[in-house]
């Protein structure tokens, strides 16, 4: 469902909206058209060079404040693998700049595999735990890549007078995948933040996540107070205000595609440190971030502090925005558990084999053994597959591979959408829009070309409850025919709109 509009937001009205999920050929009003194209053909060649000197300004401004990314992985070089060919680090030549800290937990089994891949990625900055004599522990690791000046770290970067005011912090675990390259992601986030008091960026968000794999329940967008934020480049934003955002969307602290200011996160270590100091190392709830898993849960605890406190020595108290792309942007594979603090279930596959081919094997089975063995044979993801449906969660449970060297082992027979059917719902009331729904799924087809299907729900700011009523009779449907017609069937969200594919 189109989240986002209001009165006050042009771009927001239903005709928009149903232009912008449909792309540039769904061009309004047509009136206009021809005068645009007139003006776009006059200044092409200005704007094109403009461009160039623009791309080239911010290229500088980009290398300038040195922003860092820091990777949580263990055990999972093959995961890793993958997250770090999702960002396209080769795809432009200011990438590189980028200071990427991995930090790694292994056995010696794993030993080979992260040999492998840092023999891949050897630019990035690579530091490995060391739990018997501490000298080497998360905790330790952790502060130096967050707090440590980077002239300390890598040769030739800018001194740490150059990055406290504007640089960013991105977090990610090893079982993340971009559908966007990084330098866009983090260009969008530093528009975001051009707002004092938004507080972090939330990547695996979008406007299309309805539901929560981690917690197996509903997890609905803010939709009335999302606020579209134009952030000069490809990949859009929306921001809202915190204390409206529920489940997914009020965790603030997310080591999984988070971007914060680095001061931020500092002013949350402190606070982590103040309540939970301690002498003794190896006590994971008295320091407050041994692990990953520790370091979310007591971040968020913090924040909820410092923000019921407001003693008004920390900035964090006026950050009361958060933003999420406006497009799927980050998956998280959750396909196997490496770590014993959060008891997370793991994702099922959403679709079946009768649909398209694909590495399935039930709970449990992606184990990082198992994973071991497609880095030693060049099986990678096919990152084409994810950017080609959208999910209404970003933690998933598929597996599709290719390899390195040949055609595509496993890979989806879906064609494009053939018919799209647009409703737009101002005011139902509930019972009829479930009757208006019903009237499209219980069709009968008997031409198989038309499949597949694509019913986009246009939120024109409804309030009766019409769009939920209609979203659960479709859940509803495809729960109680999913027998029957599956792999024809199947239920999906855009980023923009609740979109529902039958295929």
């Amino acid at each position: 469902m189109i989240s986002g509009s209001n009165e006050n937001n042009q771009d927001a009205s239903p005709f928009n909206l149903i232009s912008s999920f449909l792309g540039p050929s769904a061009i309004s009003p047509v009136s206009t058209f021809a005068e645009r194209h007139s003006r776009e053909e006059q200044q092409k060649e200005r704007t094109e060079c403009a461009r160039i000197g623009d791309r080239e300004r911010e290229v500088k401004r980009f290398l300038h404040f040195q922003h860092r990314i820091i990777i949580f992985s263990k055990n999972r070089p093959w995961q890793l693998q993958q997250l770090l060919r999702s960002m396209s680090l080769d795809s432009s030549l200011n990438i590189r700049e980028l200071n990427i800290f991995i930090i790694c937990k292994l056995t010696s089994d794993y030993e080979l595999g992260y040999s492998k891949v840092k023999d891949e990625f050897d630019h990035l900055t690579w530091f490995y735990e060391d739990s018997g004599d501490g000298k080497s522990s998360f905790r330790l690791l952790f502060e130096k890549a967050l707090r440590e000046p980077l002239s300390n770290l890598r040769a030739g970067t800018d001194t740490e007078s150059n990055v406290n005011s504007e640089s960013l912090v991105m977090f990610l675990t090893d079982d993340c995948i971009f559908l966007e390259p990084v330098e866009n992601v983090i260009e969008s986030a530093k528009s975001v933040f051009r707002n004092s008091r938004t507080f972090g960026f939330l990547t695996r968000l979008h406007p299309g996540i309805t539901h929560s794999q981690t917690k197996d329940e509903a997890s609905p967008p803010p939709r009335s107070h999302l606020a579209y934020h134009e952030t000069g480049n490809e990949l859009k934003a929306f921001v809202y205000p915190q204390r409206y955002g529920s489940k997914e969307f009020s965790y603030p602290f997310d080591l999984s595609g988070g971007i914060y200011p680095r001061k931020t996160c500092i002013d949350i270590l402190n606070e982590i440190e103040r309540v939970h100091s301690s002498n003794d190392i190896t006590n994971a709830k008295k320091v407050g971030y041994l692990h990953p898993n520790t370091l979310e849960i007591n971040g968020n605890n913090a924040i909820l502090r410092i923000q019921n406190e407001r003693k008004g020595n920390c900035h964090i108290e006026e950050k009361d925005l958060l933003a999420i792309p406006s497009q799927p942007t980050l998956l998280v594979l959750a396909i196997n558990r490496v770590q014993n603090i959060y008891k997370a279930p793991i994702a099922i596959a959403s679709f079946s084999n009768g649909g398209m081919k694909t590495e399935q094997q039930g709970r449990d089975s992606f184990t990082p053994e198992l994973l071991s063995t497609y880095l030693e044979n060049d099986f990678h993801l096919d990152l084409s597959f994810y950017k080609l449906l959208t999910y209404n969660s970003s933690h998933i449970g598929d597996v599709v591979l290719q390899h390195c060297t040949r055609e595509k082992i496993h890979e989806t027979k879906r064609s494009k959408v053939a018919l799209s059917v647009l409703m737009p719902v101002h005011t139902g009331p509930p019972s009829a829009s479930d009757l208006a729904i019903k009237s499209i799924l219980y069709q009968t087809l008997e031409d198989p070309s038309i499949l597949p299907i694509q019913i986009v729900l246009v939120d024109d700011r409804c309030r009766d409850g019409s769009i939920e009523r209609m979203l659960k009779t479709a859940r509803d449907f495809d729960r109680e025919h999913q027998q029957l017609y599956r792999p024809f069937l199947r239920i999906r969200n855009s980023q923009d709109s609740n979109c529902y594919d039958l295929s």
